[in-house]
């Protein structure tokens, strides 16, 4: 048989940040996601390989005792909900198999480019983001004329950690025949000794656009280090 060599989370990021005074700071970062062997890591979320050295997470930024605004390409404030649930990101197991339902295979665990995102300081554990994208994707002519938002709650405080997020694609703005897709997400986890428990909730309604086109996805999960 063939081997092959594949190399499924293999990236570069260069970050940084400046003391602005005052308790301001900027922020930058840029991340590059690279194959190794040819196969695999194309993960280039709502980029594609013009992105180049920007096809990850790719931004700057304004942090504060506001919270945090960036402006660029970034992770879904939905998608990171289920990345703290998984055992198995970026492995054959990723939850991303079942939840990434939606439009051009984007899904909903978008890297939206064109994206303005805030995010609150932790208060007692509790936080929050919400972000909007001008469109998916630049790479794409429909991902391109859709726009969308995403906001999602969390509460981490010792061993419990909580989320819910919620997204939604504007799709009728590429064609007057598609609905807008959305998708709820619910997150939980909880650590005892060395152990851990996870659970996972998503319920996506006209997904691709397509009138009752739904899907509901759960999962649990249990792990020991």
């Amino acid at each position: 048989g063939n081997v092959g060599v594949s190399s499924n989370a293999s990236n570069i990021i260069f970050k940084g940040s400046e003391d602005l005074g005052g308790g301001l700071k900027a922020l930058w970062q840029i991340q590059t996601y690279f194959s190794a062997g040819g196969t695999g890591n194309s993960d280039t979320f709502n980029g594609s390989a013009q992105d180049g050295v920007g096809s990850g997470n790719t931004f700057v930024g304004l942090g504060g005792g506001f919270g945090t605004v960036i402006l660029g390409k970034n992770e879904s404030p939905v998608k990171m909900l289920s990345r703290k649930t998984d055992f198995f990101g970026n492995q054959i197991g990723d939850s991303r198999n079942l939840t990434s339902v939606g439009t051009s295979g984007l899904g909903f665990d978008t890297r939206p480019n064109n994206q303005v995102a805030y995010t609150t300081p932790s208060m007692s554990g509790l936080s929050g983001t919400v972000a909007y994208f001008s469109a998916l994707s630049g790479t794409d002519v429909t991902d391109a004329a859709v726009d969308g938002w995403a906001a999602a709650g969390n509460y981490e405080n010792g061993p419990l950690m909580l989320g819910l997020g919620y997204e939604k694609h504007n799709l009728s703005n590429a064609s007057a025949l598609l609905n807008d897709e959305k998708v709820w997400r619910l997150a939980a986890g909880y650590a005892i000794g060395n152990f851990k428990f996870t659970g996972l909730y998503q319920k996506a309604t006209d997904i691709a656009g397509v009138n009752s086109a739904d899907r509901k996805v759960w999962g649990l999960g249990a792990g020991y280090n």
